[in-house]
């Protein structure tokens, strides 16, 4: 494909929360810098994050909201619907390019018409053996149960992509899970930091950041780090709104100035009005990392990236499998703690329920026993983070995810 040559390039990411839109939104952006058409199929309700009028924005219907969702899809009756909507959105568009961040059903109408696929996932939606990092336990058992957890953690992946095979026998194409990651498949992560067992056709960008919800309140200006500022923010989905409320809270009474992102886990009106207390439901994640001491979050690649980025240690409660495995390889490098009640035989059994449970499980006095302990301790996570700082966060995901899906043949 002549990479000078006015393309087309639709964008199929899943609605959950706001990271897998937002790092396809930035991707997208930079694909019409290079004057190519892109379009962005989302559903309605997450629209409103596409402000840049060269994306052109189409409805689509919802494939899930949320992890209470997911079990939907393990069944074929479910997918097969949202296979023909996106195959019509393909016949007529006509893209040279499809790319895919986890709306894996659209995967199976691009086979169907053979349109080039690229996918976006983290180092852990890799098949079939991913790094996993010192979850803590004694060497010992690590090393025993490493195997395993490699075992229960593909097939609890197959339980999604099995009922994707289903679908396209359903439409004459007969596929294997091999063929499903056949694909070029983009990691937004830096080289080296899960170091996973990586094939040719997969490429690791590094982070992949967006710029769309940088609009900073006037209060920021004013705000900077000072050895008892804290951020809070836990994603779109899955944390415990009135645990984050009360996390506010408490942190206040200890005497910290915090901020909060709510998103849409806990509503600016229930937070208590405070002269040390900043509350907004969307907050430039990256400049505000560099306004604070330390970063309190779930364990997003996202946030815990521009934490990095602006050398601040991170405190986070995990609540579902992917977080804990980011989580645990931050704590690994020096980088922040990791606040779980899990044990061994809880972090084997792979469930989004069961690791949102535990999430939720971790009570508040165990997150600020750590909280303190780590602004007590910051001078320790300093050359860690200055180091990582330097070697995972150069390079622009989104330029060279773009670069590379420009080039595909």
């Amino acid at each position: 494909m002549n990479s000078d040559k006015k393309k087309t390039f639709i964008f199929f990411p899943i609605e959950a929360g706001l990271a897998h839109i937002t790092r396809s939104l930035a991707i997208a952006e930079e694909l019409v810098k290079r004057k190519h058409r892109v379009i962005f199929a989302l559903t309605k309700n997450k629209q409103f994050l596409v402000r840049n009028k060269n994306i052109e924005v189409l409805n689509i219907g919802e494939f899930f909201a949320d992890e209470q969702h997911l079990d939907k899809l393990q069944d074929p009756k479910y997918l097969f619907p949202l296979v023909l909507e996106e195959l019509e959105i393909l016949k007529q568009y006509k893209p040279d390019v499809a790319v895919i961040d986890y709306r894996f059903s659209a995967i199976i109408a691009c086979k169907k018409v053979n349109i080039p696929v690229v996918l976006i996932t983290n180092s852990e939606g890799l098949p079939p053996k991913i790094y996993l990092p010192d979850f803590g336990f004694p060497p010992y058992i690590q090393r025993l149960a490493s195997s395993l957890f490699q075992k229960i953690i593909w097939n609890f992946k197959s339980k999604y992509l099995s009922p994707l095979l289903e679908v396209a026998k359903m439409m004459n194409l007969n596929l294997t899970l091999d063929d499903l990651y056949k694909e070029t498949i983009i990691v937004p992560e830096p080289v080296g930091y899960l170091p996973s067992y990586y094939s040719d056709n997969i490429h690791c960008v590094g982070y992949i950041g967006w710029n769309g919800l940088n609009n900073s309140p006037p209060w920021l200006r004013s705000i900077k780090p000072d050895g008892k500022t804290i951020y809070l923010t836990f994603g779109g989905t899955g944390y415990d709104g009135n645990k984050l409320v009360a996390l506010s809270e408490q942190l206040i009474q200890k005497g910290y100035r915090v901020i909060v992102s709510s998103s849409n886990i806990a509503k600016q009106k229930d937070f208590i009005k405070h002269d040390n207390l900043y509350v907004e439901k969307f907050l430039p994640g990256l400049e505000v990392c560099k306004k604070v001491d330390l970063v309190v979050c779930h364990g997003g690649v996202g946030t815990l990236f521009q934490a990095l980025m602006a050398a601040k240690p991170v405190v986070v409660v995990p609540f579902n499998p992917d977080q804990y495995i980011h989580a645990f390889r931050f704590q690994e490098l020096g980088l922040g703690k990791c606040v779980t009640n899990a044990n061994i035989s809880q972090l084997l059994k792979i469930d989004w329920d069961h690791f949102l449970a535990l999430g939720r499980s971790v009570p508040l006095n165990k997150v600020l026993k750590v909280i303190d302990l780590v602004m007590v301790e910051q001078d320790s996570f300093k050359n860690a983070l200055e180091e990582c700082k330097e070697k995972f966060t150069k390079t622009d995901g989104a330029e060279k995810a773009a670069k590379l899906i420009n080039m595909l043949k």
